[in-house]
């Protein structure tokens, strides 16, 4: 490209909170869980590649009797997924036992890399050699003729914006596939040229913390029966033993056969205690989170937040959940514990602040004017003001 973000942006990786850290060495076979990334075929071997800075790669492999990685290895195109599987090591390898493929995408990448290498496409639009003076007619040639909404046009599968405000401030946002991208800053004018400038999130507010403690509704119990539901399927993919359920009631998908459920099938679950993380300004929740419960009588409980954010606490415990430690790895790397008053029964919601855990999508983008347009030199596509 003529002229780069000073970051190399386009090969940055992008964390969605949900995905900030692999899961731990105490992730046991005996669960299933969430794993959003992207699929490849290298040395043979089907190998997913999660959408978190560390950009974390598992070799995966099929329960036995299991077709999702066969199948995927006769495509061999690269594809997004969302890979429900149990995870383990084998040396310092992270493998995942697959059960399938949920919102298998051939083609489509979470990475932002290769959103960006797709607009750098051999057909992008080329202007070098254009004088200067050439490529910004239109009059473009002060800050108060370029403000206003920009999109980007003639990129298939990829929507991003552009805002230009009047006051010097600048919102920019892409999609594509699984990623969804974000910055925000102050920009001016260079010449031809655009520049924006990124500005770092705020630390001023705590990464994690206590909202409120919410009464448990149906959603929740369902959450809790989904969770269930993977635990025997894992267990009986790995030829271990079926868990002891607290929750009898399970959906149709991961009902017991009759000979097993005749005894655990016959009432409806109480209310429990369940922990569940999101963002509050997005709704985002975080995904493959580990956490841990401290009770009070001094005990512990590690977990992982599953796919919607919840961790549940064991059913019938005995003592009350009085806190919870939040471990995260990059780019934030420690441990916060949040205390609240201990719930009989109910949800307690904790918020983080997502746009700390984000790495940003640049640093500086300059932005050449040409005529109406702002293009990326060398790139296809181009950002058109809209009325």
């Amino acid at each position: 490209m003529g002229h780069r973000c000073e970051t190399d942006w386009h090969r940055a990786i992008v964390v969605s909170l949900a995905l900030v850290a692999p899961l731990p060495a105490y992730a046991q076979l005996s669960g299933m869980d969430s794993f959003i990334g992207t699929l490849s075929i290298e040395r043979g071997e089907v190998i997913l590649t999660r959408c978190d800075l560390a950009a974390s790669r598992y070799l995966l492999r099929d329960v036995p009797g299991g077709q999702a990685v066969a199948r995927y290895r006769k495509d061999g195109r690269r594809a997004s997924a969302d890979v429900m599987g149990s995870y383990s090591e084998e040396g310092d390898r992270n493998v995942l036992t697959v059960a399938e493929f949920l919102d298998y995408q051939p083609g489509k990448s979470c990475h932002l890399s290769d959103a960006l290498d797709a607009l750098a496409s051999a057909d992008a639009l080329s202007t070098q050699g254009t004088p200067a003076d050439e490529r910004a007619d239109g009059g473009h040639d002060t800050p108060a003729a370029l403000v206003g909404h920009y999109y980007l046009m003639d990129v298939m599968e990829t929507g991003s914006e552009l805002l230009l405000r009047p006051d010097g401030q600048f919102d920019w946002a892409l999609s594509y596939g699984a990623l969804d991208q974000k910055a925000q800053g102050m920009w001016h004018v260079e010449r031809d040229e655009v520049v924006l400038v990124a500005s770092a999130p705020s630390a001023q507010k705590p990464l994690f913390f206590y909202l409120s403690t919410a009464p448990w509704d149906d959603e929740t119990e369902n959450e809790r029966r989904r969770y269930q539901c993977s635990e025997i399927e894992a267990a009986r993919a790995a030829g271990l033993p079926e868990p002891t359920l607290a929750d009898p009631t399970l959906p149709a998908a991961c009902t017991i056969p009759p000979a097993d459920a005749a005894e655990r099938c016959t009432a409806r679950a109480s209310p429990g205690v369940a922990i569940r993380i999101f963002d509050p300004a997005s709704d985002q929740p975080a995904r493959n989170l580990p956490v841990t419960l401290h009770f009070a009588n001094g005990t512990k409980e590690k977990l992982v937040t599953g796919r919607s954010g919840f961790a549940f606490a064991p059913h019938g415990a005995t003592t009350k959940v009085v806190s919870v430690t939040v471990h995260t790895e990059a780019p934030i790397a420690g441990d916060m514990t949040i205390t609240f008053a201990p719930p009989q029964h109910g949800i307690v919601r904790i918020g983080f602040d997502r746009q700390q855990l984000m790495a940003r999508p640049f640093d500086t983008l300059r932005l050449r004017i040409a005529g109406t347009a702002l293009v990326i030199e060398g790139a296809k596509g181009r950002y058109e003001r809209q009325p």
